[in-house]
């Protein structure tokens, strides 16, 4: 009889052992964000798209989280979370119809990771509120 328990026990510390965990932090992470229109009708909703790479080896990173903060022209914040990342390092958020803003505002927003980090992770993109005449 082969002590089969402790064989297994130590493969499996041998695999955890392996994979150093990713410390999050603008020096290790790279965030792209985009919009799917950069002129977008009042009556239109946006997406905003995130793309989230280890800067290392530059492979996706799965199953990360972030935050949309969209600012808004009256002063007021639209925030959202955002779905984690895929595999592919991909993940995307679905903003609403936004009802009452002026023709030919510009609306900035930040994606921001939620994970534990040294520094703040985030980027940030804007769009215009544009209805032709």
């Amino acid at each position: 009889m082969a002590p089969l328990g402790k064989l297994y026990l130590e493969k499996l510390q041998q695999k955890e052992g392996s994979q150093k965990p990713v410390v999050l932090s603008p020096d290790t992470v790279s965030l792209t964000v985009s919009e799917q229109f950069k002129r977008l009708a009042p009556s239109s909703t946006q997406r905003i798209d995130i793309l989230v790479l280890s800067k290392p080896d530059q492979k996706p990173m799965a199953g990360i989280e972030a935050e949309l903060d969209l600012s808004l022209p009256d002063g007021t914040h639209y925030i959202h979370a955002v779905d984690p990342t895929l595999a592919d390092g991909t993940a995307a958020v679905i903003i609403p119809v936004m009802k009452g803003i002026p023709n030919g505002s510009i609306l900035t927003y930040q994606v921001c990771l939620k994970a534990v980090a040294v520094k703040p992770v985030c980027a940030m993109g804007n769009y215009l509120m544009w209805k032709m005449p």
